[in-house]
């Protein structure tokens, strides 16, 4: 089981490491994840938002960190937000 581990800065998600693979947090003023950045800095995955947080666009199945989600919030299996 490959083991996902979190880097935070004053409480906000700002990278994660799983499985051996690097990325950055990249957030909106929300604290949204609009996107996931590799080492060289490129767009792995992009995601937009509705109001509320419903997900307008985006292949979420990289992070639960989503929906303010650079501040502990994750979506869980149902789709619900949760703070951790």
């Amino acid at each position: 089981m490959a083991v996902t581990s979190y880097t935070t800065v004053y409480g906000q998600i700002t990278a994660e490491n799983r499985a051996a693979t690097k990325h950055d947090y990249l957030p909106d003023p929300l604290g949204s994840t609009v996107a996931l950045l590799d080492s060289s800095q490129n767009v792995t995955n992009a995601m937009s938002y509705w109001p509320y947080g419903e997900e307008a666009t985006g292949n979420s199945t990289l992070t639960p960190f989503r929906f303010v989600g650079t501040y502990g919030y994750y979506t869980d299996q149902l789709n619900t937000c949760r703070v951790c």
